[in-house]
């Protein structure tokens, strides 16, 4: 060890990075798209109370903002939204948030095409040939459920019509090249897009759809598009991993027959992991093992050559044109951003845009290391993150405390890019491990549907099977191990603290509770999610499955964070779970952000998360922290 390195306890090293550095420097990147020789994308700003705004790169470099305060450019539609604008040929179109009208961005400035109280809109096409945009539109009559259609607006009159109706929820749609020809998916409760969709494609007329007919049905279909030679591609996970498939007077046939996975999760609107370079050629990512790899896909020899060496391995977001590539991306040492490929030389990376601007020195940064732990079925995959810093290191012989991030969904997954929160620890002496539990995505269909019914179990069994593989290496402290995650994580988080004893503490954000609260109180989207991951409703199950009514079995301090605008995990699920810990005697707080949904957005509720949860698990370790004093428990005996 050099002169000026010296040993301390984790938790108490010195960090570069603050909570109020991570949160005012770090920016939301989504959605790139390329439209000519100009790139667009979307940032979420914290310092601007969670604004997303659409910003252009031309072609000399310069970048500038589309929409000023108070603007704010995000749908509402499944509540999660996705794919909140659309730019075709220099017309610009985007929902803003406030009132999920359609706007347009001319020369004249930014006007409305069309707004309604009632109506909420994403994922548009512009089908020039008839004078209107296609989108995904959603209908709040009441206290009914919403209604999901296929529907049009006349960018003439403003005329909203019905193109197509009768399915519970609709997404994807896409036109070809001479507006002649619609695909789109739709699916039925109680599915999940991940679990089964129908991909129509229909005749487009003046009037409206006319032929509608089935392509595909029964398999997670991902990502119409309509290719340059006129054939509808489509990814299906019908072999097990989401492969490449196009269409042809015979059906359909897969394009790639790769063991990795060329679609995603169908969360948001507008997600994209392919596009095309012209008749012959297509660019994708796959993501094999939870890393995602960018390849070329020769359409008619069906050969995938993937990019060697390939850094960027955490991908969000692929959009191809004939013009060039641009992805949303992050590697081990390098923050997601906006990055721009040549079709020539697919190694060359041009970084446009970084979600976060704090200088982390290469001798601090923790990079992740892909483990895998268990055996047969019960193989479950992680990052782990070892504690880094420069001039600080444990105490001789000391393990390191492990935090366990469980992430959302939980049909989801975690990468490897470098994430400015994790760091946070890592630079304070904690270990990380994020868990690809079963049921996470990118590891085959299979993969996913194993969590089916053993939602609460599966997941927690995973989180302390990858905790003790850590533990039996001395890569992490058996008496002090964290559990933390939101939604989805929240409820595996409250789960494994309600049914097993491994953990010293665990925070929950925007978790689950009661699992029948939730079925009640939760928006279209997922009321019927509990149905494959549970069971169809089955009071007593669900309540066996609930932490709720386990409280009486946690024995450690617990802290939650909760909006008061979530939407998916209603206020309720925190503060049921939060009464019956205080009556039973364990510590407890609960911190509640005015204003904020399902995720936080502002600046002062990610400063406020970060600093309240580092003094709460300093405290279970027997340190003070400047943020101490602000943490607030009931039942404090910690």
């Amino acid at each position: 060890m050099s002169s000026n390195q010296h040993h301390a306890p984790a938790g108490t090293w010195q960090s570069p990075l603050t909570a109020e550095t991570l949160a005012g420097a770090s920016i939301r990147l989504a959605q790139p798209c390329l439209d000519g020789d100009r790139t667009y994308w979307l940032e979420g700003r914290p310092t601007e109370k969670g604004r997303t705004v659409l910003v252009m790169r031309d072609a000399d470099g310069r970048v500038r903002d589309l929409t000023p305060e108070p603007y704010d450019v995000r749908s509402q539609v499944h509540e999660y939204g996705g794919s909140a604008y659309l730019v075709d040929r220099d017309d610009i179109f985007f929902v803003n948030a406030r009132d999920q009208g359609i706007y347009r961005i001319d020369r004249r400035g930014i006007h409305c095409v069309f707004q309604q109280d009632d109506q909420r809109f994403a994922n548009f096409c512009l089908d020039r040939t008839h004078g209107r945009l296609i989108a995904v539109g959603e209908a709040h009559v009441g206290d009914k459920e919403p209604i999901n259609q296929l529907v049009s607006v006349s960018l003439s009159d403003g005329t909203l019509s019905v193109l197509h109706e009768g399915a519970d929820f609709y997404s994807s749609p896409t036109l070809n090249a001479d507006d002649s020809s619609l695909a789109f998916l739709t699916w039925m409760h109680p599915n999940m897009p991940w679990d089964s969709t129908t991909l129509h494609v229909a005749d487009v007329t003046a009037q409206g759809l006319s032929a509608v007919r089935i392509i595909e049905q029964g398999y997670a279909a991902f990502s119409p598009q309509f290719g340059p030679d006129g054939q509808l591609y489509f990814v299906s996970d019908r072999d097990n991993f989401w492969n490449l498939y196009t269409t042809d007077e015979t059906g359909s046939r897969a394009v790639t027959q790769l063991d990795a996975e060329l679609g995603m999760p169908h969360w948001i609107f507008g997600m994209s992991t392919y596009g095309f370079l012209d008749a012959d050629t297509a660019i994708g990512v796959a993501s094999r093992d939870g890393l995602w790899h960018l390849c070329r896909i020769d359409l008619r020899s069906s050969t995938v050559t993937f990019v060697d060496p390939w850094l960027w391995t955490a991908v969000d977001h692929l959009a191809v044109t004939a013009e060039g590539i641009v992805c949303h991306a992050a590697r081990p040492d390098h923050v997601d951003s906006i990055i721009r490929l040549k079709h020539d030389d697919l190694k060359h990376v041009q970084v446009l845009r970084k979600a976060s601007d704090f200088a982390l020195d290469d001798s601090m940064i923790s990079r992740a290391k892909a483990i895998t732990f268990g055996e047969g079925q019960s193989t479950a995959y992680g990052f782990y993150y070892a504690p880094q810093h420069s001039t600080t290191k444990l105490p001789a012989g000391d393990a390191p405390p492990l935090i366990v991030l469980v992430h959302g969904g939980p049909t989801t997954a975690t990468g490897n890019g470098l994430n400015a929160r994790i760091q946070f620890w890592t630079t304070r002496g904690f270990a990380v491990l994020d868990v690809n539990y079963r049921g996470s995505t990118g590891f085959g269909r299979r993969y996913r549907h194993l969590l089916q019914g053993q939602w609460g179990q599966f997941d927690v069994e995973d989180c302390i099977q990858g905790a003790q593989y850590l533990i039996d290496q001395n890569l992490a402290h058996a008496d002090r191990v964290f559990i933390m995650g939101g939604s989805a994580g929240g409820y595996t988080v409250l789960s494994a603290l309600a049914f097993t004893d491994f953990f010293s503490g665990g925070v929950s954000s925007y978790g689950i509770g009661d699992l029948a609260l939730l079925v009640n109180d939760t928006h279209k989207f997922e009321a019927r999610y509990l149905d494959s991951l549970v069971a169809p409703f089955d009071a007593e199950l669900y309540r066996a499955r609930s932490p709720l009514y386990a409280a009486d079995q946690i024995r450690v301090p617990v802290l939650f964070f909760q909006g008061t605008e979530d939407k998916m995990v209603p206020l309720n699920q925190a503060e049921t779970m939060v009464d019956a810990l205080k009556q039973n005697g364990v510590p407890v707080g609960l911190e509640i952000m005015v204003g904020e949904g399902h995720g936080f957005r502002r600046d002062d509720s990610i400063i406020r998360l970060m600093n309240l949860t580092l003094a709460f698990f300093l405290k279970i370790m027997g340190h003070r922290s400047p943020s101490t004093d602000a943490l607030s428990l009931h039942n404090d005996t910690v």
